[in-house]
């Protein structure tokens, strides 16, 4: 297991991975980032030169970044949730949004809004897998496994729009 850290805006972020890929990428320290979780595995120290300049080019750098080109190992994690993460990574663009209830339709499970939602916040990738991205239906921000301020700061850096009560600009979602 290897990991680095990086300096953000919004707090520094560790990124743990191995031979099969991505693992883990959890804020931490700062004013909005949280404690790293001590459930979290050591390693080595080695910086994913690749990944860390994306993730820099996509904090500092003012430019849409897409994440898919980097394998990710979530061999941890139920089919379902597996399924649930992988879609949102494909399939939702940087500064768009859709709701927990089209990623279930979109996946043929029309019921399945709340299961989702939760896959979603078991999610271990958050900016590389864009579960920020997903948001209630009527557009207001919903939960986010790093803190509500670091979901809305990374629409932000997306440039997604906010109107005056706090939802979302309709024109950014996707329905399936």
């Amino acid at each position: 297991m290897y990991f680095f850290n990086i300096g953000t805006p919004l707090g520094k972020i560790r990124v743990w991975y191995d031979d099969q890929g991505l693992q883990f990428l959890y804020f931490y320290e700062g004013e909005k980032g949280r404690k790293v979780p001590p459930f979290l595995p050591g390693g080595e120290y080695k910086i994913w030169p690749s990944l860390y300049q994306a993730l820099k080019d996509y904090f500092y750098g003012g430019r849409e970044i897409d994440f898919q080109g980097f394998p990710l190992n979530l061999d941890r994690y139920t089919p379902f949730t597996r399924e649930v993460l992988t879609f949102a990574q494909k399939h939702i663009p940087y500064r768009r949004v859709t709701s927990y209830g089209s990623l279930a339709k979109a996946l043929g499970r029309g019921k399945a809004a709340r299961a989702a939602g939760r896959a979603l916040a078991s999610n271990p990738l958050p900016v590389i897998i864009p579960c920020h991205r997903i948001v209630k239906a009527e557009g207001l921000l919903g939960g986010y496994s790093q803190g509500r301020d670091i979901k809305r700061e990374l629409l932000k850096i997306e440039k997604v729009k906010f109107n005056l009560v706090g939802r979302v600009n309709n024109e950014v979602f996707i329905s399936w």
